[in-house]
């Protein structure tokens, strides 16, 4: 039977088999998916999507789905089977190149999720300093932009007892035990003087030498104050480190870290560097301090 002014399509039987209908469903799956992040995640750039398994996972589920649709189509295409060979090898190939890419993104981006969970465990000692709540270094925006949100979730979830949020830490100043150094800029008796619109950097290493598991964050206060304006990702190459304590384990022990001197007091104050040790649950100084005068225009 045929309609009038119907032309005969070449792919009708294709399109309604029903053995392609489970590829075309999880195809479109993969597509719906892709858009819906795309739109909802858009704020927080290509990055955050490409080390994120939740976001790229479904993308897979498109090229597996093409892969077997394009080869029922070649069933009745004995002619095509072999270019439908020489497609799926280089699908494939592709696909092995791509995850050997995303690990190897993850691995480098590994110290930074890591400090995400440091960040919520020690969330009630970060300042709304200008630097945790606007940098891309602070951990609590790697969480969220909406820094806001991550306290009121971080709120939210200890009331309901889905987690513990540690109170009334300790912080251990003097230790046996070398956990690091604020070394840049280097440590002088000289006040550092910078105006309140300008950034100041700093940087050092940090390590735990009690355990294998490194540090992912050192935090930094000002003055006698026992809570932190600003952060900086320990995960910066220090071979020279690593070979002076004869270990592998302290070959990213690096830090740095720009903030503005709006997260400063306006006046002079002293610079301390932190790491955070979970075991225990306190905080442990880093050697040596940075004295900072801030002025006001």
């Amino acid at each position: 039977f045929k309609r009038r002014g119907f032309i005969p399509n070449y792919f009708d039987k294709f399109i309604f088999a029903p053995a392609a209908i489970p590829w075309l469903t999880i195809g479109t799956f993969s597509l719906i998916s892709a858009l819906s992040i795309s739109v909802g995640r858009e704020e927080y750039g290509v990055d955050n999507a490409m080390i994120s398994s939740r976001y790229t996972t479904t993308s897979i589920l498109l090229i597996i789905s093409l892969i077997y649709l394009f080869g029922l189509f070649l069933q009745q295409q004995q002619k095509y089977l072999s270019i439908y060979k020489i497609f799926a090898v280089v699908m494939t190939g592709i696909m092995m190149v791509n995850s050997v890419y995303v690990v190897a993104s993850v691995k480098s981006s590994f110290p930074y999720m890591e400090s995400r969970k440091e960040c919520l465990e020690i969330i009630n000692y970060l300042e709304d300093s200008e630097f945790i709540q606007e940098s891309q270094d602070s951990c609590l925006v790697l969480m969220n932009g909406k820094t806001w949100l991550v306290r009121e979730g971080a709120e939210i979830m200890a009331k309901l007892g889905w987690r513990e949020i540690p109170q009334n830490l300790e912080f251990i100043t003097e230790t046996k035990q070398t956990y690091g150094y604020l070394d840049y800029p280097q440590t002088t008796e000289n006040t550092l003087i910078i105006n309140k619109d300008e950034t100041i950097s700093l940087g050092g290493w940090a390590i735990r030498p009690d355990r294998n598991k490194q540090p992912n964050l050192v935090l930094l206060s000002s003055g006698e104050n026992q809570y932190f304006f600003a952060n900086a990702i320990v995960n910066l190459e220090s071979n020279d480190i690593a070979k002076v304590l004869k270990s592998k384990l302290y070959s990213r022990a690096r830090w740095k870290v720009k903030f503005s001197a709006k997260s400063l007091p306006v006046g002079e104050t002293v610079i301390k560097a932190w790491v955070y040790n979970s075991d225990k649950q306190e905080f442990i100084k880093l050697n040596d301090e940075v004295k900072v005068r801030v002025e006001d225009g």
